[in-house]
């Protein structure tokens, strides 16, 4: 055999196997990128970048969860009997306001959609409008997926890890007779149904001890202003306003007192409040934004044994939010009539708190 022949023979069979392994994975397709799942296969819902925008784009729902790890404990299966409907989650873990409001555009563009719940957090205000971590360790954003370009699907449908650690893994499961399905939306990214999470005052306070006097408080910049208004109108206004026939409940979740302690120690905690009362000014000129705050729900955020951290509370507090949006329960409903009232209030609280009485 001449080494023409040889070569030919060499790429044709290297050729034979990229097809083979594309088309596997083509066809199994664990992160949803070309079709829904395969009704005899089961599908873990366990790596949210990656699987996110499928399930955004080829699962059967109209109505959404998302947001960052706010929403990690809320369960569709409440939503939709709250609501009516059929849900799916989205959550980003630390995603910002530009990256969750990526998704629900992508939802557009292949659904109607009848009812939105999406999470507010606090740190995701003053960023720049088209803002994505660069923090989040092994945590990446695979851009191939979310986008139309066919081309760069190579990085999918090529790739080993997916091969060896998704499509072969759920073959052999199939063969072990495993049923097919998905991870529930319940239970995608819950950290409820970790044996590591544990809800307690000494989990809450991570080890803290005092919290110091700060030496000054910051205040707005004219820089911040604008990079809040630019936020908020192109990752939370302009996709209520394009789309009058969803309702928006946005809801701000209630942080423990001991992250709050952490902002006024930072000497940070005036400047997010101001820039709060922006963002909230803003979003109630949409009548289809159904706006909440839970940060004024002391039974919640003085209780530090709801907590596994500072900021992530446990389950049950996730659902009575739920019933509550769906309640339009006026304690945490934000209107142009009171919002005012509400956030002078909270600001009177948080900002003279006595912060280093939670030690005694």
């Amino acid at each position: 055999m001449n080494s023409r022949k040889w070569l030919a023979g060499f790429f044709g069979l290297v050729l034979a196997g990229a097809v083979a392994v594309g088309g596997l994975i083509i066809g199994v397709d664990p992160f949803f990128h070309y079709h829904k799942p395969l009704a005899q296969l089961f599908y873990r819902l366990h790596v949210e970048r990656y699987q996110n925008d499928g399930i955004v784009r080829n699962f059967d729902y109209d109505s959404i969860i998302v947001g960052a790890s706010m929403v990690d404990t809320y369960k569709t299966s409440l939503m939709d009997s709250l609501f009516g409907g059929k849900s799916v989650k989205i959550p980003l873990s630390a995603g910002s306001f530009y990256e969750t409001n990526n998704h629900l555009l992508r939802a557009y563009k292949t659904h109607d959609v009848k009812n939105v719940v999406r999470s507010l957090e606090f740190q995701m205000i003053i960023q720049e409008p088209d803002f994505l971590r660069e923090d989040l360790g092994d945590i990446t954003y695979p851009l191939y997926l979310y986008n139309d370009n066919p081309f760069d699907d190579v990085e999918y449908v090529l790739n080993k890890d997916v091969l060896f650690e998704e499509v072969m893994v759920m073959l052999k499961k199939y063969r072990d007779g495993e049923e097919g399905g998905i991870t529930s939306f319940d239970r995608y990214a819950n950290y409820m149904y970790y044996s590591s999470t544990e809800f307690s005052r000494e989990a809450c306070l991570e080890g803290r001890k005092s919290f110091k006097e700060p030496s000054k408080m910051a205040e707005l910049s004219e820089d911040d202003r604008k990079l809040i208004w630019q936020n908020v109108t192109e990752n939370l206004v302009s996709v209520a306003r394009e789309h009058p026939e969803t309702t928006f409940y946005y809801f701000i979740p209630p942080w423990s007192v001991v992250h709050w302690g952490d902002e006024y120690a930072s000497g940070k905690l005036k400047r997010t409040l101001d820039a709060e009362r922006i963002m909230v000014s803003m979003l109630l000129e949409c009548d289809n934004i159904h706006l909440f705050s839970f940060n004024m729900w002391t039974d919640v955020t003085e209780n530090l044994d709801l907590y596994k951290d500072p900021v992530h509370c446990t389950g049950s507090v996730h659902d009575e939010i739920l019933q509550k949006m769906h309640d339009d329960d006026p304690a945490f409903r934000l209107t142009r009539e009171n919002y005012e009232e509400f956030l002078n209030n909270e600001m009177e609280f948080y900002m003279n708190y006595d912060y280093n009485s939670i030690f005694t």
